[in-house]
């Protein structure tokens, strides 16, 4: 960015629909790898954020995804350190 961001996760009904064959306990890590000057905010969109979800500049920060249902759709996201 040029600039400080905000990166908003999807909606909990978006991500278990493109999810096939989902179930409640699955998982999955992304990475953000911000070469920037400015710091990416990683916003809730439909998760529960837990742990450090800003990423500053030169930083490499991993995400941790964990289904938590699939019946109202709902998940959290750790941010790693």
């Amino acid at each position: 960015p040029t600039g400080a961001a905000n990166y908003t996760l999807p909606t909990a009904a978006s991500l278990v629909n493109a999810m096939p064959g989902v179930a409640v306990g699955d998982s999955f890590m992304f990475f953000i790898n911000n070469i920037t000057a400015h710091t990416i905010t990683v916003v809730k969109g439909g998760a529960t954020l837990d742990g450090t979800v800003t990423v500053t500049d030169s930083v490499i920060r991993a995400f941790l995804v964990i289904i938590t249902n699939i019946t109202t759709a709902a998940y959290y996201v750790y941010g790693l350190t």
